[in-house]
């Protein structure tokens, strides 16, 4: 779903089937938890003696064509599981995220979970992800950065992006 502040987000407490254009490759379920992050529900609050670990990136991260238990921060968890010292690895991962909404992301939404560790994934999509979105950028009066709105371009809002995001005609002509 389309975000003002992030661009896209998910649906707190929903899930997602992904299926691969490529028939047999994957067919999967994504479960998002109420905070809008894959995986197991969390508390914002962590319990004492937790540490927590974001592990942020794209699709990658996220695990597009994995199960749950089977991408990379799950991976990291089992690690953990077995250890005396309790930690709990957050999937912050999102697919088609850049390193400017990392950013925003790391700015605005992560600090109120306090995170002990954020791991950052990057790869050279992410390039041409923030290339791609650099377009939405909207600045305050400062020069600071707002947020990678989807229904502004160069600054100006674009009544075509919001009319095809919200009607299946605008989008089929789009």
């Amino acid at each position: 779903r389309l975000h003002f502040e992030y661009h896209h987000a998910f649906r707190p407490s929903s899930s997602l089937h992904l299926v691969s254009s490529v028939p047999g490759e994957f067919d999967v379920w994504a479960h998002i938890n109420g905070y809008g992050f894959r995986g197991n529900s969390m508390e914002l609050k962590k319990a004492e003696g937790i540490r927590r670990i974001f592990v942020v990136g794209d699709s990658f991260t996220f695990g597009v064509g994995a199960q749950d238990r089977e991408t990379i921060p799950a991976r990291l968890q089992e690690i953990f599981d077995g250890r005396q010292e309790k930690i709990e690895v957050v999937n912050a991962g999102r697919g088609h995220d850049s390193p400017l909404t990392y950013f925003l992301r790391l700015r605005n939404e992560m600090p109120k979970f306090k995170p002990d560790l954020v791991l950052l994934l990057l790869d050279f999509s992410d390039l041409w992800e923030d290339w791609n979105t650099e377009k939405n950028v909207v600045f305050d009066s400062a020069g600071g950065i707002l947020g990678a709105n989807p229904y502004y371009e160069y600054g100006k809002f674009k009544v075509w992006n919001f009319l095809r995001s919200k009607s299946v005609l605008c989008s089929y002509f789009h």
